[in-house]
């Protein structure tokens, strides 16, 4: 009889962990930023706001030749002392 009780009270707590968990990342998330990472790796966030305000200096022409960039997912890299930055461009629904 107590092992079992031991045992229901393990799974309660259990679950009750899980479910804190699982609130815990859905309402962690601010809507209100502008730029939100969804990179699975940290990444260098001043860079990446820097190269959006150049971006948005020449929005109209980048758009109109490339596409449009996904922020989110960008990555940066720094390799041989020099900053470099990949950022997935979506053009006509499809990503290029």
């Amino acid at each position: 009889m107590t092992k079992k009780i031991s045992w229901l009270s393990f799974i309660a707590v259990f679950l009750f962990l899980l479910n804190s968990c699982v609130h815990d990342e859905i309402y962690s998330a601010s809507a209100s930023e502008e730029y939100h990472s969804k990179s699975l790796w940290k990444e260098d966030e001043i860079y990446i706001k820097n190269i959006i305000k150049i971006y948005e200096e020449n929005e109209n022409e980048i758009r109109k030749e490339h596409g449009a960039p996904l922020w989110e997912y960008a990555m940066t890299m720094d390799k041989f002392d020099e900053s470099y930055l990949v950022v997935p461009v979506r053009r006509n629904g499809r990503i290029v």
